[in-house]
Formats: structure tokens, C-alpha cells, sequence
């Protein structure tokens, strides 16, 4: 009984053992799979995290990117374009569309360009600088606009030209807000066609405007600062009428601090010519200071007024007639004959030694330009 009680606890016991051994089986196989699942997925993300950081994207926790959507706002490809107050500014007039001088806006019911804040002429907000005008002044035939600007505006355009192209422009002498119906018309300046030393010298055949139809009572204006202004009684380019006045604006530009080319030909000196019939001179005092055959030597600003139309008189212009070749005097037409003179190779102005001439007329406009049409500027008087 006892062996037989002995064998039956000994055969339990290796049941019991059986049991445990299957328990701690089981055991590791359930960890070795949930460590082999855990090792297959880590490298699932590494390889995952290395995706997106290829692609330039970062995986953010939802929460995180909930927040970021909140502070941080959207992105596009749509570029912002900055006005500049360099960027230029146009404007419609009774059908004329012109561009805006820097600093200033218009009104497109009047034509009046007023001065905007920290405009660079100068000038306190709100002044008008300027007047557009419709069918100003006839040249060559043909009807034309003009923009009417005060003397800051045209010196500070003056400068800028001089700085930026190298080149000197002159607005017109001519207030044409009141001035109605001047002709003007651009011609060779056939008296000089005769002369061996400016045929030699002129890089160009040497032109000038010739101005008719003046009203009486007009004004001149200086269109330039000189502080060698030449006033000389009973003279000008053609040694035209007693009576007539001959003005000689030197100076113009310190060729020696700012340079003036035409076609890389380096300009010394530069000059304004302007011989007139018909006038008294402006200020009235001036007349009395002149003596014959000498010149009166004062000073002028942009602007300031130095003779005002009283008679219907006419300068002598030499012409030469261009289907026959015949030479006479038009005595009976102009009342105004003008040009601008550049010298290269004597900063007096002289010819005797000078190496180059160019004397122009409307290529030496000031104008303000679109891009179809460059519009004449002319003067509007220093004291409005």
C-alpha cells in the first residue's frame, strides 16, 4: 500500500511539474513576440521620422499643431508689390494722360499737380507746383500740351537730368496759362552756315526755334540760374533791328563738378541765347543801367521775369531758301529767336579754340515723358 500510495504522489508531482513547465513556455513565448513586435516597430518609425525629415516636413503631436495653427498664420505664393515714391505715378486730363513729377499728385477735374508731404522740392503740402494745359503752344505746325511747373520743380528736374543723363534741358520761357497762341518752329540756323569755323567744329547742323503770334503783355521768364546774365541793347543772333535786346545766359553748368556729354563728347561750357524784339525790360530799372555796345552783367533765377512783349516788332532772320537757295532777311515774322550753345574745348564759351559745337533747339526741351509722347514743360512765374 505504501508503494503503491508512492507511486501515485510521484506521478502527480510530475504532472504538477508538466503543468509549470508549459506555464513558463507559454510565458516566454508571449514575451519573446511582444519584444520582437516592439523591435519591428521602432525601427518602423525611425524609418518613418527619416521620411518626413526628407520630405522637409516635421511630425508635430496634434496638440502641438492645433496651437501652431492659431499663432501662426498661412503662407502663399502671392508677392506683395511696395509702392515706391520713385515709382511713377500717371493721371488723366480731358483725354491726355501724363506722368506725375516725384512728390506730387493731380486733379482730374482741373489739371492742377499739387505737392504731396515730404515732396523733394521743398515746397509745403497741399501748394500747387503745376497746371496741365491743353493745346498750349503750336510747334512746327502741329498743336501742343504743355505742363506749367514752378521754379523748385524744374530746378530739382534740371539737376536730377544733369546727375542721371548727363545732359542740360531747358523748360519755355513762356508763362502759357496767359500766353495764348504762340508758334514756335525749329529751323537750321542758316547764318551760320557761311562760318569756316563752325562748319569745322559743329558735331551737328546748328538749329534754333524762331517764335511768332506772341500776345501782347506777355512775360518772358527765365527758364535757367545764371549768375553771368548778359543783357546787350541793339543786338542779336542775326544783328537783327535797332530796338531789339540780345540775352546771354553763361554759366549755366560747373562743368568742373558735374559733366554734360552729347554722343561721349564732353561739354564745356553751356549757354542760353534768346534775342528778342518788341520788349521792354523787366525790372524796369534795367533799361536805364544799359549803355551801348556793352553788356549789362547782373544775375537771374528760374522763374524771375526779364521782359514783357509791348509791340508787334520783328527781328532779321537770315534764311536761305530751300528749294531755290536764295538768301534774304524774314523781317516781318519772328519776334523771338532762341538756342541753347554748347562749347567743347573753351569753358568761355568762345569759339576761337574750341574743339566741338552743338547748338540745339528742341532736343534740349525739359519734358516730362509717357511712354508714347514727351510733353514741353514751361514756366509758371516765381511769385505764385
Amino acid at each position: 500500500m505504501k508503494n503503491i500510495k508512492k507511486e501515485a504522489n510521484l506521478k502527480i508531482k510530475k504532472e504538477i511539474i508538466k503543468v509549470f513547465k508549459v506555464i513558463i513556455t507559454v510565458l516566454l513565448v508571449i514575451t519573446f513576440t511582444v519584444s520582437l513586435a516592439a523591435c519591428k516597430e521602432a525601427p518602423a518609425v525611425e524609418e518613418q521620422q527619416q521620411e518626413e525629415e526628407e520630405k522637409g516636413e516635421v511630425i508635430i503631436p496634434s496638440e502641438t499643431k492645433e496651437e501652431t495653427n492659431k499663432t501662426t498664420p498661412p503662407t502663399t505664393n502671392q508677392e506683395t508689390t511696395v509702392p515706391t515714391e520713385t515709382t511713377p505715378q500717371t493721371v488723366e486730363y480731358k483725354g491726355s494722360i501724363f506722368t506725375l513729377p516725384e512728390g506730387s499728385e493731380a486733379n482730374p477735374q482741373t489739371g492742377e499737380i499739387i505737392a504731396l508731404e515730404g515732396n523733394p522740392y521743398g515746397v509745403e503740402a497741399k501748394t500747387k507746383i503745376g497746371q496741365y494745359i491743353i493745346d498750349a503752344f503750336e510747334l512746327n505746325g502741329q498743336m501742343e500740351d504743355s505742363i506749367a511747373l514752378r521754379p523748385e520743380v524744374i530746378e530739382y528736374m534740371q539737376k536730377k537730368i544733369m546727375e542721371e543723363d548727363k545732359e542740360f534741358r531747358y523748360p519755355l520761357p513762356f508763362d502759357l496759362q496767359k500766353a495764348k497762341g504762340i508758334k514756335i518752329k525749329e529751323a537750321e540756323d542758316d547764318s551760320l552756315k557761311f562760318s569756316e569755323t563752325t562748319q569745322k567744329i559743329s558735331w551737328e547742323p546748328p538749329k534754333l526755334f524762331l517764335v511768332s503770334n506772341i500776345p501782347l503783355g506777355s512775360v518772358l521768364l527765365s527758364p535757367v540760374n545764371s549768375d553771368d546774365f548778359r543783357i546787350r541793347n541793339g543786338h542779336s543772333i542775326t544783328h537783327g533791328p535797332d530796338g531789339s535786346f540780345f540775352f546771354s545766359f553763361f554759366n549755366l553748368v560747373d562743368t568742373n563738378v558735374k559733366t554734360i556729354s552729347f554722343k561721349d563728347n564732353k561739354i564745356d561750357s553751356v549757354e542760353l541765347a534768346i534775342a528778342v524784339n518788341g520788349i521792354n525790360l523787366l525790372p524796369e530799372d534795367l533799361q536805364k543801367k544799359l549803355e551801348p555796345l556793352l553788356p549789362l552783367i547782373t544775375n537771374i533765377k528760374i522763374g524771375m521775369p526779364f521782359g514783357e512783349i509791348i509791340e508787334k516788332k520783328f527781328l532779321e532772320i537770315f534764311q536761305i531758301d530751300s528749294e531755290t537757295g536764295n538768301q534774304n532777311f524774314n523781317s516781318n515774322e519772328f519776334s523771338i529767336a532762341m538756342c541753347l550753345c554748347m562749347v567743347q574745348g573753351n569753358e568761355g564759351g568762345s569759339l576761337r579754340e574750341a574743339t566741338g559745337y552743338l547748338q540745339t533747339a528742341s532736343d534740349n526741351f525739359l519734358s516730362i515723358t509717357t511712354e508714347e509722347t514727351k510733353i514741353p514743360v514751361s514756366l509758371m512765374p516765381a511769385n505764385e
